[in-house]
């Protein structure tokens, strides 16, 4: 199950000065950048993943064993990777 937390929605009747309001569109500005970055790595993990996907059926299909192996060990050596940069605290 995947929880997936969105950004706080404000009520602009509770705004009554120019700071407010200053003040809750950079907020809303940051926000927007922070979920476009990202969407941005999510598309490019979505287009990772279904390279990888289309070359193992690719393989299965055409019973080319070295490929197969070839393409697990790069999925696999991929989340190794992954791992180690969430436990390092990297992204």
């Amino acid at each position: 199950m995947t929880i997936t937390a969105m950004p706080t929605m404000a009520n602009p009747e509770a705004f009554t000065t120019v700071p407010e309001l200053r003040e809750e569109l950079r907020r809303a500005n940051d926000s927007v950048f922070a979920l476009g970055e990202r969407l941005h790595r999510m598309n490019c993990l979505a287009n990772y993943l279904s390279d990888r996907l289309i070359k193992l059926v690719q393989a299965h299909i055409g019973n080319d064993q070295a490929t197969l192996k070839n393409e697990l060990a790069e999925l696999a050596a991929h989340y190794e990777r992954e791992q180690k940069a969430k436990q390092g605290g990297l992204h």
